[in-house]
C-alpha cells in the first residue's frame, strides 16, 4: 500500500508498507522529484550546407532546473523526421537531397521526458550540378587528384609537379 502520489512540481516523499498483513514491516519512505517543466529553448546559431547532401547545425546549450538536460534531436520542422540525435550542441545532418531546402529545428529534452523546440531555420543543400568539376588535376606519383569547379579556379592553380601531360582533356602531373 502507498500514500497517494502527488503530481505537483518539486520534491515529494512517498510512504509505503505492506497492506495484506502477510509481511510485518514498518512504513518506508522514498523521496522522488516531479519534473513537469521543459528545458529552456535552444537557439540555433548556425545552419550551413556542407555540400549536396549534408549540413552543419549548431545551437546554444539549454538548461533545465529539474531533472537535467538529457540531449538534443535535430529534425525537420514541424515535428518531422529525426535527422540527428546528440548530447552536443552541434550536429552533422547527412542523407539530404541535393538542391533542396530543409526547415530544421532543434528539440531539447530533459531526463523526465519534457521537451522544447527551437525556432525553425531553413538550410538549402547545394545543387548537384553546381559541384561538377570542370578541371581535374592528377599527381600520378602520389595517386592524388583534385578538382576545380570553374575555369576561374583552374587559372589560380599553381602546380609544381615536374612533368605535365594531358589525356582526353584532363591535365596530369607526374
Amino acid at each position: 500500500y502507498a500514500t497517494p502520489i502527488v503530481a505537483a512540481e518539486g520534491v515529494h516523499t512517498l510512504t509505503y508498507w505492506s497492506e495484506a498483513g502477510t509481511l510485518v514491516e514498518s512504513p518506508k519512505d522514498a523521496v522522488f522529484e516531479v519534473d513537469t517543466q521543459a528545458p529552456s529553448v535552444a537557439s540555433i546559431t548556425s545552419a550551413l550546407a556542407r555540400g549536396t547532401i549534408s549540413a552543419d547545425i549548431t545551437w546554444s546549450a539549454t538548461t533545465d532546473g529539474g531533472s537535467g538536460v538529457a540531449g538534443y534531436v535535430v529534425r525537420t520542422s514541424p515535428g518531422g523526421t529525426v535527422l540527428a540525435t546528440t548530447t552536443s550542441t552541434s550536429a552533422l545532418v547527412a542523407g539530404l537531397a541535393p538542391g533542396t531546402a530543409y526547415t530544421l529545428e532543434v528539440v531539447a529534452s530533459d531526463v523526465a521526458g519534457n521537451s522544447a523546440s527551437s525556432a525553425p531555420v531553413v538550410v538549402s543543400t547545394v545543387p548537384a550540378l553546381a559541384l561538377q568539376p570542370v578541371y581535374r588535376f592528377y599527381n600520378a606519383g602520389s595517386g592524388t587528384h583534385f578538382f576545380t569547379p570553374s575555369t576561374g579556379e583552374r587559372d589560380m592553380v599553381i602546380a609544381t609537379w615536374p612533368t605535365l601531360y594531358a589525356y582526353e582533356g584532363v591535365a596530369y602531373y607526374t
